[in-house]
């Protein structure tokens, strides 16, 4: 990170079951550098892997938003990513344990209000980035509307969720396939 000056850094994780057991690994597809508007299309980041500089978090007065329960950690490190070059490691350093009952599952519901609202800070804070990443925003826009639809899925109402994912159905493949 000193040598690149980056102030934030993160690899690719090894996802594990309750019993420690691989389940698969996550490399990391991105290289280092500007790489906000490829996060934007295709978020890679495992919160088990980032370092950030403690500097940047002073300076900024950053840290995570607390009224978050899904995605604290997509918030902070989108903003990070937004204004600066980030490091990314290959390899796979870190371990996620996946559990039945994580915190993540039971917040689902509200994962594409909580993305929506770091697009919106982000997007509306700087038109340069605006004007820039107008595509790739929308790609994430798009994404929020699909975990909008896996939400209603879980909930069992399925005519939400083909209400949600009509805009988006032809955007990407996974989209169709739900």
């Amino acid at each position: 990170m000193e040598e690149n000056n980056f102030v934030m850094s993160y690899g690719g994780a090894i996802v594990i079951d309750e019993r420690g057991r691989e389940l698969r690994k996550r490399n990391t597809k991105l290289n280092s550098g500007d790489i906000f508007g490829q996060l934007l299309k295709h978020y890679e980041i495992s919160m088990q892997t980032v370092m950030i500089k403690r500097s940047l978090l002073i300076d900024e007065n950053l840290s995570f938003d607390t009224r978050l329960k899904y995605s604290p950690d997509y918030n902070l490190f989108m903003k990070i990513a937004s204004k600066y070059p980030v490091g990314v490691m290959k390899k796979a350093i870190g371990k996620y344990r996946l559990v039945q009952n994580s915190l993540s599952s039971k917040s689902l519901p509200i994962a594409g209000q909580e993305m929506r609202l770091t697009l919106d800070l982000i997007f509306e804070s700087s038109a340069i980035l605006r004007n820039k990443y107008l595509d790739e925003f929308q790609a994430s826009y798009d994404k929020c509307h699909y975990y909008d639809a896996v939400a209603h899925l879980v909930n069992k109402d399925r005519e939400k969720a083909r209400i949600e994912l009509r805009p988006i159905i032809r955007a990407r493949y996974e989209y169709l396939i739900l």
